[in-house]
């Protein structure tokens, strides 16, 4: 548990002494100590040579790089074991790698603009002796008193995220060659004579699932990360609702019926046809789940002036309750790890395809989810 700050209780006395050279303001110094000791983050203290004054508990214990009073007066890269802070002539930041260092990026501009700057901080550092990489988050923001200038250097440690993106982004990859593989499999046995067209059916169908599922997570995943790529182009609004209700009218496993709505608009749209496809799977996907056996599912499209409406309607009511919270994160009404797909729709369909995303439910109209788009958009 993080102990609470007490003034009179500082790490040593080297950094009291420290501190209060640098600031000799008792009340300036105070306001900058409190606001150490409070975040949850690792946060520095800095003079204008990016030496360390001081830093609260989160630094020192949590990252491992020693007691506060064996790291003070040295520079991030010096605290850190930088391999690169032994390489230049007057150390931490004169190496011809720290041209490239977040953390020299960030601190020069907010000193030169006077403003907080946000950058990755990538070192390759050592830690009990053994090369350890260390990611963060570093934000410098600017601090002038009594004509001195200093850094507030606040370090949000994301090694776990970046090594969990790394992971998916060669999960995936592996992934897709894999059933690539598969795929050529399939292709020859169906050029074989003596080939089970029933089996083949049955395998090319799991295949085509498995590839389905891979790549829905992994646009999922790059959404997240703000690192999709939206590949627009001209869509028939007709065209897009044949094509995403094929496949569940081939799926055996779906027992209530798909139905187009007859009186559906045939327009043309300028967007992502891979990114509006999923969204409307997914719309039809939870339609189809919410329904019973003898129910029907319609899909269609209508023109609402400028854009166009794409919705996807099933009879069932969804409580009032699980409406208030639909489009959250980890909610989900089918079991747990299911939350994404209605999250998914907002999503991909709104900070992607710059649309809208919404639904209406109760008991007289059945419960009706919908995508409006522009039919005209370079949103990305």
């Amino acid at each position: 548990m993080k102990k609470p700050f007490k003034q009179e209780s500082m790490e040593t006395s080297a950094a009291r002494e420290m501190l209060r050279s640098a600031i000799p303001d008792q009340g300036m110094k105070d306001f900058i100590v409190s606001i150490i000791e409070a975040s949850p983050n690792s946060i520095a203290l800095l003079d204008d040579d990016r030496r360390l004054i001081y830093a609260n508990d989160s630094l020192s214990r949590n990252l491992s790089v020693g007691e506060l009073e064996h790291i003070l007066h040295l520079r991030p890269g010096d605290i850190f074991h930088c391999v690169n802070a032994t390489e230049g002539p007057d150390g931490c930041g004169s190496a011809r790698e720290c041209e490239f260092c977040g953390a020299m990026q960030a601190m020069r501009k907010s000193q030169r603009e006077k403003i907080s700057v946000t950058r990755d901080y990538r070192i390759n550092g050592q830690l009990n002796g053994r090369t350890t990489p260390f990611n963060f988050k570093l934000t410098s923001s600017p601090i002038e008193n009594n004509g001195q200038f200093f850094y507030l250097i606040t370090l949000q440690d994301i090694s776990s995220e970046v090594r969990k993106t790394e992971l998916e982004q060669i999960f995936f990859h592996d992934m897709m060659n894999a059933i690539g593989g598969l795929h050529g499999v399939i292709q020859l046995m169906k050029e074989r004579d003596d080939a089970d067209p029933v089996y083949l059916t049955i395998l090319e169908a799991s295949y085509n699932t498995l590839y389905d599922t891979i790549n829905e997570q992994k646009q999922y995943t790059m959404a997240e990360t703000g690192t999709l790529a939206v590949n627009n182009t001209m869509i028939d609004s007709r065209d897009m609702i044949i094509e995403t209700v094929l496949p569940f009218r081939e799926n055996r496993s779906y027992r209530t019926r798909v139905e187009i709505d007859e009186n559906s608009a045939d327009l043309a749209l300028f967007s992502d046809p891979a990114l509006l496809s999923r969204i409307l799977t997914n719309m039809l996907k939870n339609a189809l789940e919410a329904s019973g056996v003898k129910d029907t599912v319609t899909i269609g499209a209508s023109s609402k002036g400028g854009s166009v409406r794409f919705w996807v309607h099933n009879p069932a009511v969804i409580p009032h309750d699980r409406q208030m919270q639909l489009f959250e994160r980890s909610f989900t009404t089918k079991g747990k790890g299911r939350g994404i797909g209605t999250f998914s729709m907002k999503l991909l369909g709104q900070n992607y395809l710059g649309g809208k995303v919404d639904f209406q439910s109760d008991k007289q109209n059945g419960t009706t989810f919908w995508i409006d788009l522009p039919l005209n958009s370079e949103a990305s």
